[in-house]
């Protein structure tokens, strides 16, 4: 059985900077409010030191900063004008803005982040350290990353979400993402590609060195990995049909990152989804080199989910 499911989203939480690059979750972020029926709280946090927004909370001469919220609310509002249908509600905060995001997300009832890879820091600022990051290591809930583009391309008012990409390896852990997914967008009936990646070994990992023995212990290791990852595949895909859903899937070899990239292209996927670790265990998170390689060369959102500790 697989742990830790998550809930419906309640609200889709979406933090915003007033940047452009920060507003590239905005469509997302109104598919999500669509598919669950769940409502929308945009987010903007006045990014001040904790002792700084100490002392303008308790200085008398306090007009700069309420002017900078005031500016900051009037932003949000002209956003929440353009959701049509949607609860919308908004929230200025100020602080640190991963600390105040997390607060957010520990004060809403089953939330969901929608949120782009990058706002005011720009295009060389990677997911890991930045506030995106540091938001995915610590929310209690899935969070769905958007590639920020710096093409300069107008951003599409609304984006569907159909095609789902959801690399499995076999533990609960990634189910877990996998039935976060089916959650969030529980409204429509979605198409599947399942993807495994059996670990690649050589003779030069196994405990021998050399030898035709060698090659031969490999070849069938990778052979029963295969025939070990289609019978799953194929177990999940029938559960998924199962629930009106359609699925394909494949097993790949090679490596990881490169393989989800590649069956995202060519599956021209709308969201790939992914566990922050996985069969190797808690310490070792995906949320690292993989999702950074998916942020920068897929141009589907990114959904990471934290899932609970297998026992």
């Amino acid at each position: 059985m697989v742990k830790g499911i998550a809930n419906v989203p309640a609200t889709i939480v979406v933090p915003l900077d007033m940047s452009e690059t920060s507003e590239t979750a905005l469509p997302v972020a109104k598919a999500f409010a669509a598919d669950s029926g769940a409502s929308v709280l945009l987010v903007s946090v006045v990014d001040v030191s904790t002792e700084f927004a100490a002392w303008m909370r308790d200085s008398t001469d306090t007009e700069d900063f309420e002017k900078e919220q005031a500016r900051t609310q009037e932003y949000l509002d002209g956003l929440a004008s353009q959701f049509d249908g949607a609860n919308v509600q908004t929230l200025v905060r100020t602080g640190r803005p991963e600390v105040e995001i997390l607060s957010v997300l520990d004060e809403t009832p089953d939330p969901l982040v929608v949120m782009s890879s990058h706002g005011r820091s720009g295009f060389n600022r990677l997911l890991v350290g930045s506030v995106a990051g540091r938001v995915v290591g610590g929310a209690p809930c899935p969070v769905v990353v958007v590639r920020a583009s710096d093409s300069g391309e107008p951003m599409p008012e609304t984006r569907s979400i159909e095609k789902v990409l959801v690399p499995l390896d076999g533990s609960g852990f990634a189910e877990q993402a996998l039935e976060a997914a089916l959650t969030s967008l529980e409204s429509k009936k979605l198409q599947f590609h399942l993807v495994r990646i059996p670990e690649t070994v050589t003779w030069q990992t196994t405990p021998y060195a050399g030898g035709m023995a060698n090659y031969q212990m490999v070849e069938t290791y990778m052979d029963a990995s295969r025939t070990d990852a289609t019978a799953y595949l194929t177990e999940v895909a029938e559960r998924l049909e199962g629930r009106g859903h359609s699925v394909t899937w494949e097993v790949r070899s090679g490596v990881i990152a490169d393989e989800i990239v590649t069956a995202a292209g060519e599956q021209n996927v709308d969201l790939v989804v992914i566990a922050t670790h996985g069969r190797t265990g808690f310490r070792r998170l995906v949320m690292g080199s993989v999702a950074e390689r998916i942020l920068r060369d897929v141009s589907a959102p990114l959904m990471m989910v934290r899932p609970e500790d297998e026992d």
